[in-house]
């Protein structure tokens, strides 16, 4: 039998006074807080990057491979930002099923990569593996102050190894590559 519908001013207050208004106000601000995982091979330098957008150091960081063992999640701004685990195998062991768990919740993905390293075949199936989730993916080059007058060289052998079409922006400061691409 359906509900009855309230028809009276004080049935719809009785109604509304009903509701557990906060206990919904939580829930849909849980539900519009976007997830975001920062993922990439080992050592990129992913949790450098969660650092930096959470403005102090909450994940450890190193020059060994494999510092980040766990997933681990803050609030920055509208956003619960993942730092993963790198995709990868250290010592013998690959975390790279931790780091797959974030990519089920997430709602953008952020691949990180070592522009030292340059694209390796492990980088483009990883980024394959992303983007057949059909989720946003947002590629960053880390690292890139170590490899000076090569960028543009490291960049075309992105755009080409990854399939990326540049797109066109002004140059700046003397700079003529350009600053986006996306996938076709």
């Amino acid at each position: 039998m359906p509900s009855k519908i309230p028809t009276s001013l004080k049935d719809i207050r009785t109604f509304l006074l009903a509701i557990d208004w906060i206990k919904w106000e939580e829930e849909i601000r849980q539900e519009m807080r976007a997830r975001v995982a920062i993922v990439g091979p080992v050592n990129s330098g992913k949790s450098t990057l969660f650092n930096l957008l959470y403005g102090r150091t909450v994940s450890p960081v190193s020059a060994v491979p494999g510092t980040t063992r766990t997933l681990l999640q803050e609030e920055i701004g509208p956003f619960v930002v993942i730092d993963t685990p790198g995709f990868g195998e250290v010592d013998g062991v690959d975390r790279a099923a931790i780091a797959r768990q974030s990519l089920a919740a997430a709602d953008v993905l952020v691949l990180v990569l070592d522009a030292a390293a340059g694209v390796r075949q492990g980088d483009y199936e990883l980024y394959r593996q992303l983007l057949s989730t059909g989720k946003p993916v947002l590629l960053t080059l880390n690292k890139i102050d170590l490899i000076g007058a090569e960028l543009p060289r490291v960049l075309d052998d992105l755009t080409i190894k990854l399939g990326l079409r540049p797109i066109p922006s002004r140059p700046r400061r003397g700079r003529t590559w350009p600053r986006c691409w996306c996938h076709d």
